[in-house]
């Protein structure tokens, strides 16, 4: 994944830029590249590693945890969990990527709406 800006006066945080025309140069025009993929990758990774370490005791066995021996721990060690852990923090990797290129916002759409056509976590059977 790759991500480019083309901003006047930009002081983002980017890996590197390539030349531009005099006509760009005399406009105040910047162009940068950040190669995203590797932070990414490792966004989705560090997720997993802190979920691993925050739930480390209730991730031993099945059944056992610090709250009480006969306590199941199957909300714990379900990989959805995991994953929940490693796409928020993508997200949160992201949105730092965004915020450095300078494009939050840009499109003049303004914040997104909060969904109105989910249900909300799943607990159990379906709903009827």
């Amino acid at each position: 994944m790759c991500a480019h800006m083309m901003q006047g006066g930009a002081d983002a945080m980017v890996d590197g830029s390539v030349r531009l025309t005099p006509r760009h140069r005399k406009q105040g025009r910047h162009i940068h590249k950040m190669n995203i993929d590797t932070d990414t990758q490792w966004s989705y990774w560090d997720g997993i590693r802190g979920y691993e370490a925050k739930y480390r005791e209730y991730l031993q066995t099945q059944i056992g945890n610090p709250e009480g021996d006969d306590k199941p721990n199957k909300k714990f060690y379900d990989p959805r969990m995991s994953v929940r852990a490693a796409e928020d923090s993508t997200v949160q990797r992201l949105m730092q990527c965004f915020e450095d290129l300078q494009c939050v916002g840009r499109l003049g759409l303004g914040d997104a709406p909060e969904p109105s056509n989910i249900l909300g976590p799943r607990r159990g059977a379906l709903p009827v």
